[in-house]
């Protein structure tokens, strides 16, 4: 699984609390460009906000393409309104959507 950004800012220090809130250290992380990944083979990408969904560039080689519409914390927080609410809340609605993709791809796989 690989992880990547359309505007890469770094890793915000709410994403490392919040993640930390449910067992995952994040910290030692960076943040990395869609680019870097241009060209790769891939299963599926899945984009997670509308802004990557527009900006995010096309992997023809890729088996499928996917959209999460998640609201991105990070915007907010570059808006000046930081909420500590909001990427928790970024973090359970992703951990929802991973654990019912595992779950349609894998079925009987237990998901918390």
């Amino acid at each position: 699984m690989y992880s990547a950004g359309t505007k890469p800012k770094g890793l915000s220090p709410i994403t490392v609390a919040v993640m930390r809130e449910v067992g995952i250290d994040v910290s030692a992380h960076r943040s990395k460009s869609v680019e870097e990944f241009v060209g790769e083979d891939f299963d599926y990408v899945i984009t997670v906000c509308d802004v990557a969904r527009a900006a995010c560039p096309r992997f023809d080689r890729s088996r499928r393409q996917l959209h999460w519409g998640v609201t991105d914390p990070a915007e907010l927080e570059a808006a000046g309104v930081v909420s500590i609410e909001a990427f928790r809340a970024a973090r359970d609605e992703v951990r929802v959507r991973v654990e019912e993709f595992i779950g349609e791809r894998m079925p009987g796989r237990a998901t918390k």
